[in-house]
């Protein structure tokens, strides 16, 4: 099975917040330790470039976090200091809710929206 990537679109309220956004993401998943080990592959960070430009809906900046596993990928998310230290930097400087995808190269397949 490939890698899976955790895609997090943000829609931050000032694009004055952008450059300390990217930073906290890098920093606090950089930060990422299961059983005291790192575990995140690797991290991306940046503005968007919507095509056109009406169609970005808010969201300014994306992130990429790539993880070996689906239960990594669960285990961040729901579980790790690293993650919810993040939450509590970026939370009330975004304007509405953030958009997830979870993406694994060449993974076709039916998932019941109930297994998120």
């Amino acid at each position: 099975m490939s890698d899976i990537e955790h895609i997090v679109l943000w829609p931050f309220k000032n694009t004055s917040d952008l450059e300390f956004a990217a930073q906290a993401i890098k920093s606090t998943v950089g930060k990422a330790r299961h059983d005291g080990e790192p575990y995140v592959l690797s991290v991306k960070c940046g503005t968007t470039r919507p095509s056109p430009p009406v169609r970005s809906r808010g969201f300014n900046l994306a992130s990429i976090i790539r993880f070996r596993t689906d239960d990594d990928r669960s285990y961040f998310v729901k579980e790790d200091p690293a993650h919810k230290e993040l939450v509590g930097l970026v939370k009330d400087k975004l304007a509405s809710d953030i958009l997830v995808l979870d993406f694994i190269d060449g993974a076709v397949e039916h998932i019941p929206t109930t297994a998120c």
